[in-house]
């Protein structure tokens, strides 16, 4: 997804990231589709209160929906930008076990 206004950047010290509004700025990330109940709720656990659910407006693939995504409420932890790509292939498929051990779509 792409969305405006956002901008996503790395928790110091740590390997995830956070997004937060930052006006000028462009959010891109990807989205984990057909996420039951019970998977919800182990993503709240897992994103504990550090982040605020909210549910935004994005593109995807040259149209806008609504989804839901979590916001970060620590502006001041953040640094540098994040990288999808590496996120992807090294913390991913940890993180997605957890919360939603079943199949998904991605």
């Amino acid at each position: 997804f792409e969305v405006s206004g956002y901008k996503i950047a790395r928790v110091k010290h740590e390997h995830y990231p956070g997004m937060v509004k930052e006006p000028g700025s462009l959010a891109k990330g990807f989205i984990v589709f057909n996420v039951d109940e019970a998977a919800f709720q182990n993503i709240q656990k897992w994103e504990g209160n550090q982040y605020t659910p909210q549910v935004i407006k994005a593109m995807y693939q040259g149209k806008e929906i609504e989804l839901t995504t979590y916001i970060w409420n620590e502006k001041s932890r953040l640094e540098g930008n994040w990288n999808n790509d590496d996120y992807r292939s090294l913390h991913m498929n940890e993180c997605l076990n957890i919360c939603i051990p079943r199949d998904f779509d991605r």
